[in-house]
């Protein structure tokens, strides 16, 4: 698709030469009786120089190319009479008139500069950088960039005029497709209680998954990492990766509902009226910022049953009994003595067979769930920090171990709970301390979370130092089971802390970033 694009030079030799510029390059020179006008031009490489017999005259003019050819001619008889010749190379060229030999001229072929682009260019997603080569020469692209290079962000056709120090240019054009990528993504990682379904999305590509199968979707169920690379109709392809884990993930499971993202990951909700469901709030928590809530006071579906379910855990390497303590907070709306009473439900059932049968291992209603003294009221229920009551539920020691709990409704009150930690046993003399301490939130703008996962810890100690050294904050405790505290540096500048943990055996230390 090179083009090569030249100027037109008009001499009309009988009056002031007159010169238009304009891409196709014809130089005319006229032949009179007696001499060329003009007898000395320049053109550029791909020009055509072209003779044309003037008026008036009365004899047969013979042009011919002399130099550096020699086999070049015509014979002009009439007036219009034209003999082009196209110089195939830069070179100094001498013509004449054969019949007046003192007729003589001469031209010099300028070179031109060579452009290429390159063939028409198909490729999937990304830029495509356009290059005209000729480093130094003046450039003007169709998009009136004036680089050497120039970069393609989408489809289009562009083209590029070079220029070189004699004024010749060249230009060359180039077709670019460049086609939008599909876009898969098999979501986080999975660890799974049975089968699941992998499902690469995009409707009507191509599928080709790391298990043989070409459909869009795929169920699995043994552990293992899963791959699918999808096609569109350009030929254009994305893949994605997910690791699928088919047993229940490791404990701790410490949960806070501190991200403001719910469910948590691996947290599911089973809400059968689409209505009223367990829900994260800050207008409470126990420790931290935020609880989770079912507000039965504002739901009147008496009997409605509403579940949030932990991730699967394996809880079958422990070196003690298996243990799930969470904070839970309620107050009834009626007098528990009246006749009849009301009260919600708080149940807690565990699945070791990946959801298929459920055990009750936690069952509280009335004044056995109240944490309040009195124990109901007609308002709205939010609890403040005394009101919470720490509950500790046995659980077996399964490798997949499914928890939920259960909220049944009676048109009550509000149910909060907060602080979920699951363990089975594993304490310090078995894992590091420093992988059952988190600090959070992590830059944080006043209050840090400290949260310990462990069991048996005994005494820790707990020290804030700002980067200087300098202590900050200190509390002390004795920890039998998983625990949480809060630091507040609303009152410190910005910068980097350093959290120590000491336990009776053990010391780590958290870098915590205060940015206010």
């Amino acid at each position: 698709m090179k083009k090569v694009f030249t100027k037109i030079s008009l001499i009309i030799a009988i009056a002031c030469p007159f010169s238009f510029n304009a891409y196709a390059k014809i130089d005319s020179v006229l032949v009179r009786d007696n001499a060329f006008v003009p007898n000395i031009l320049s053109i550029c490489q791909g020009d055509t120089i072209r003779f044309v017999y003037d008026t008036g005259m009365v004899n047969n003019h013979d042009v011919h190319i002399t130099n550096p050819i020699d086999s070049v001619s015509d014979t002009l008889t009439t007036a219009g009479d034209v003999f082009e010749f196209s110089p195939a190379v830069p070179n100094t060229y001498f013509y004449q008139c054969d019949f007046h030999t003192g007729m003589v001229g001469m031209f010099t072929v300028n070179s031109a500069p060579s452009v290429n682009l390159g063939a028409d260019i198909t490729q999937c997603g990304g830029t495509i950088i356009l290059d005209a080569g000729n480093a130094g020469l003046a450039f003007l692209w169709s998009d009136n960039s004036t680089t050497q290079t120039i970069t393609a962000f989408s489809s289009g056709t562009f083209y590029v005029d070079v220029t070189n120090s004699n004024g010749c240019s060249s230009s060359d054009t180039v077709v670019c497709d460049i086609f939008s990528l599909p876009n898969v993504n098999l979501g986080a990682d999975v660890t799974l209680c049975g089968g699941t379904t992998l499902d690469a999305g995009n409707t009507g590509l191509t599928f080709n998954w790391s298990t043989g199968a070409t459909t869009q979707t795929v169920t699995v169920s043994a552990s293992g990492d899963y791959s699918v690379i999808i096609t569109d109709a350009n030929g254009c392809t994305d893949s994605d990766t997910v690791k699928v884990v088919a047993s229940g993930q490791s404990p701790p499971l410490v949960e806070g509902f501190e991200d403001a993202s719910f469910p948590p990951a691996g947290w599911t909700l089973n809400n059968p009226d689409g209505a009223t469901q367990w829900d994260r709030t800050t207008a409470t928590a126990k420790t931290g910022i935020a609880s989770i809530f079912i507000d039965n006071y504002g739901d009147s579906a008496v009997g409605q049953i509403d579940e949030i379910i932990s991730p699967a855990l394996d809880l079958s390497g422990g070196s003690a009994s298996a243990s799930l303590t969470f904070y839970v907070a309620y107050q009834l709306y009626t007098d528990p003595s009246s006749n009849p009473n009301y009260s919600d439900t708080l149940k807690v059932q565990v699945s070791t067979d990946c959801g298929a049968t459920w055990s009750t291992v936690y069952n509280k209603y009335g004044d056995s769930l109240t944490t309040t003294t009195p124990t109901y009221s007609t308002n709205p229920f939010i609890p403040t920090l005394i009101q919470w009551r720490q509950e500790t539920v046995s659980l077996p020691m399964a490798s997949k171990l499914l928890v939920k709990f259960v909220n049944i409704n009676d048109y009550q009150n509000r149910l909060y709970i907060d602080n979920i930690n699951i363990n089975n046993g594993v304490g310090v003399n078995d894992i590091s301390l420093d992988n059952y301490i988190s600090v959070f939130p992590n830059p944080s703008t006043g209050n840090v979370n400290v949260s310990i996962s462990a069991f048996g810890l005994g005494n820790v100690k707990m020290k804030l130092y700002n980067i200087l050294g300098d202590k900050i904050s200190e509390t002390t405790d004795n920890i039998s089971v998983p625990a949480k505290y809060q630091f507040d540096i609303s009152n410190q500048p910005s910068g980097i802390y350093l959290m120590e943990v000491t336990s009776e055996k053990e010391k780590t230390i958290k870098k915590v970033i205060l940015n206010k």
